[in-house]
């Protein structure tokens, strides 16, 4: 029957069956969609629950370490010549960290793309690990003759003792980059954690011994860094997986351009310079600064977790077979970050006063109101953290570090108007406002990067030419 020879209200009838029909079909294709997305988000939560729940485990077994060998270290050694160990300890900590230049993080890159021919890649990386031991040696006795040559001559010997750990501090970089790259996630976790347990048994060891303390914790120190160092250098190099059939190798100058890209993304120097506490300090009482310290206590927690969820977030998406899944992986784990990290945040927030109290006394409670503040501050570092690293994994190195330029040219002049209104908590504040800036920058660059189809750099497809390379962040 044509439609022209229909009663109004048969072509009515008809008129509500084809809508039926089309929402119908609407709905089906919505379960669909809906159940290829809870199907997409259990297979990604299976298959890296375990590395995210290894890692983070680790982290906080290290951290317990941390505070085993702190608080014997201060015990034993006295105010004073536990802050001549900080500072000896500081220097080939710091030169690794930063001289590095970011190549084992490129390595790592490269490996888990795997497009690379693992050893062949690791023979490449000894050149410049070389290199840099010898000028990383060279500045780390500089820096003895400079900061330390009036300072007691136990002082110098720890000096001199802790060159031998900025080669072993390298080298650890490098086998952790290479364990990381390869997704041996174990491994990988039993070396961060081998260097902080052996430290924290031999300083339970070292009150049972005779002799200068400060020289026997610094030996203590380089030992265990050296033992931890060459056991996850074999490990490294003792199992790979199977040599690609097309092998795409960086050169060496490659690494190096991806590793400097990101080398301030992936290790920020606000965490370990500390402008914040820098400028209470100089400008404000101890007991400004005391609250302070504590109120950041509380926020350990948080950057630990961004720090762990990075360390998965970095290899897996640089694994991702093409654009479109490194995208979902980007978004799955910065979902992922800013949920965890939000809900402890707000336990934190409730929870401060209790805590402060708890832990410290109530001659601490005024740092409750600083608390709060640098604990959402946290949490936009925590996500930032994430998002820089996955996106680094993407084949974006330099967007991490270009938000934290941006952190850090909001952050300097905050810090001068915002103190002298405020006080402390203008510093707080001012650190808040770095942070959740830094945190928008990222998000808008990576908007507008992604749209791009080519990345900046490619461990899974082929190289992008010089020219494409060439315009992008």
């Amino acid at each position: 029957m044509r439609r022209d020879e229909l009663t109004p209200s048969s072509a009515t009838d008809l008129d509500c069956d084809l809508v039926a029909d089309l929402a119908s079909k609407v709905n089906e294709r919505s379960e669909c969609e809906g159940r290829r997305r809870s199907a997409r988000l259990g297979g990604w939560l299976a298959r890296d629950a375990h590395a995210l729940a290894s890692t983070i485990g680790t982290g906080f077994l290290v951290q317990a370490c941390l505070v085993v060998s702190g608080v014997l270290a201060a015990r034993i050694l006295g105010v004073e010549d536990r802050g001549y160990l900080a500072l000896v300890v500081l220097f080939p900590t710091v030169l690794a960290e930063l001289g590095s230049l970011g190549i084992p993080q490129a390595a790592a890159y490269w490996l888990a793309g795997g497009r690379v021919a693992p050893r062949r890649l690791i023979r490449r990386l000894a050149f410049p690990f070389a290199a840099q031991v010898v000028v990383l040696v060279l500045l780390n006795l500089l820096l003895i003759e400079l900061v330390l040559a009036e300072e007691p001559r136990s002082v110098l010997a720890a000096a001199y003792i802790c060159v031998a750990a900025t080669p072993a501090a390298l080298a650890l970089h490098y086998a952790l980059g290479v364990l990381q790259g390869e997704q041996r996630f174990r491994e990988f976790n039993l070396a961060r954690l081998l260097a902080p347990a052996l430290y924290a048994l031999a300083a339970l060891g070292i009150v049972l011994l005779p002799g200068d303390a400060l020289i026997l914790f610094t030996v203590a120190w380089v030992g265990t860094l050296a033992l931890a160092a060459a056991i996850a250098a074999a490990a490294a190099w003792r199992r790979f997986r199977d040599a690609p059939t097309v092998s795409q190798d960086p050169s060496h100058r490659e690494l190096l351009a991806f590793g400097l890209r990101g080398l301030l993304g992936s290790s920020s120097p606000l965490e370990t310079l500390r402008p914040d506490q820098a400028v209470l300090a100089i400008f404000f009482s101890p007991t400004a600064l005391g609250l302070y310290v504590v109120a950041l206590s509380l926020t350990n927690l948080l950057r630990f977790l961004g720090q762990n969820i990075g360390l998965v977030a970095f290899p897996r998406t640089a694994r991702s077979a093409d654009a479109a899944t490194a995208r979902r992986s980007i978004k799955e784990f910065t979902a992922l970050a800013a949920g965890v990290c939000l809900a402890l945040g707000a336990l934190l927030e409730l929870a401060a006063p209790w805590i402060i109290r708890f832990f410290f006394g109530d001659d601490f409670e005024d740092a409750v109101g600083l608390a709060r503040i640098l604990v959402l501050a946290a949490v936009f570092a925590a996500v930032r953290r994430v998002l820089a690293d996955a996106t680094r994994g993407a084949g974006y190195p330099g967007i991490g570090s270009l938000a934290e330029l941006a952190m850090w040219a909001a952050l300097l002049p905050a810090l001068a108007l915002f103190s002298a209104v405020w006080d402390e908590e203008g510093v707080a504040l001012a650190v808040l406002a770095a942070s959740a800036l830094s945190l928008a920058v990222l998000v808008v660059l990576v908007v507008l990067t992604l749209r791009r189809v080519v990345p900046e750099y490619s461990a899974t497809v082929e190289q992008p030419s010089t020219a494409i390379r060439g315009e992008m962040v």
